[in-house]
């Protein structure tokens, strides 16, 4: 007798497919002080925008003014959404109760338009410290020996914008340089300067802040100076100590914090020779400053 078998093979349950979550590209919040956060923005309402940091997409949630900010750049097309009131890019709607404020709805611009309103020039003042020394073929031919003396910097701050990246930085600062004698007739050459330095600066958003590294140059007119402790006399003729102009390259990084407050390193390397004399195979005395600074926008 032949018995039919039937093999019924059990199928394997169906493997759950895993999908990776794609991660979001971050926005983008531009503060009225410059300052840029990378978030990921969940809601905007009338008057706030709520969003996460993009560092940490898993963490608190965020409610900030928009008065705040001057725009929000869309990480997942690029769009600029304008917060600064601008009457002809915007609607009102009409949709709201009888005698109430008309409600502002921003309009996309694009990005020239953001860069050109949104981050407008700042003035502030800063002052701060700097350890300043003299070199040059002048002390190498008369045997002089030179170490650095402690000056001062004070004056006024300006910041001008040139787009999301880049900002150009001038100052106009009184400042002191000089250097100490070690083996010599007099103790110390100081000088005085009106000086006006400017950097261009690659702007790093950060958490806080916003990390500006550059660089540029300086010029600076002479005030007056000391040779010990007698007046230096300031000219271009053979009897004049000092001349009466500087000028040289810089390096300088900033951090700017989003109360106004900005800190400030640098050192700034003069090429100019303030040394008048001639006659002398190399009479060259240059000045070399590294300092800190403190300064204070007092518009933002």
């Amino acid at each position: 007798m032949l018995v039919s078998v039937t093999t019924v093979q059990a199928q394997s349950p169906h493997k759950k497919s895993t999908t990776t979550r794609p991660v979001p590209k971050p926005d983008l919040l531009v503060r009225r002080d410059g300052t840029q956060l990378e978030v990921l923005v969940t809601e905007i309402t009338d008057n706030e925008v709520v969003y996460k940091r993009a560092s940490n997409p898993d963490g608190p949630v965020f409610r900030s003014k928009k008065t705040d900010f001057n725009y929000l750049q869309y990480g997942s097309n690029g769009e600029i959404e304008q917060f600064t009131k601008v009457v002809r890019q915007g609607s009102f709607t009409d949709n709201r109760p009888v005698g109430s404020e008309p409600r502002y709805i921003p309009a996309p611009v694009d990005r020239s338009q953001a860069v050109a309103t949104s981050e407008g020039i700042r003035f502030g003042l800063k002052g701060g410290i700097q350890s300043a020394t003299q070199s040059g073929g002048y002390f190498t031919l008369t045997g002089l020996s030179t170490k650095g003396i402690l000056g001062f910097q004070v004056g006024l701050l300006l910041d001008v914008p040139l787009n999301t990246a880049l900002t150009v930085r001038p100052q106009l600062l009184y400042s002191g340089k000089g250097c100490t004698l070690i083996n010599g007739n007099v103790s110390s050459y100081k000088t005085n300067y009106l000086e006006v330095p400017v950097d261009v600066l690659y702007k790093i958003p950060t958490s806080s802040g916003q990390l500006l590294l550059g660089g540029g140059g300086y010029f600076g007119y002479t005030l007056g100076g000391k040779i010990g402790t007698r007046d230096a006399k300031i000219g271009s003729a053979q009897k004049d100590d000092f001349t009466t102009t500087d000028f040289g390259l810089r390096l300088s990084g900033w951090y700017d914090l989003s109360a106004g407050l900005t800190l400030n390193v640098f050192y700034n390397l003069g090429l100019s020779n303030i040394n008048p004399s001639v006659g002398l195979i190399d009479p060259a005395i240059r000045n070399r400053t590294f300092g800190l600074g403190v300064g204070y926008f007092l518009s933002r």
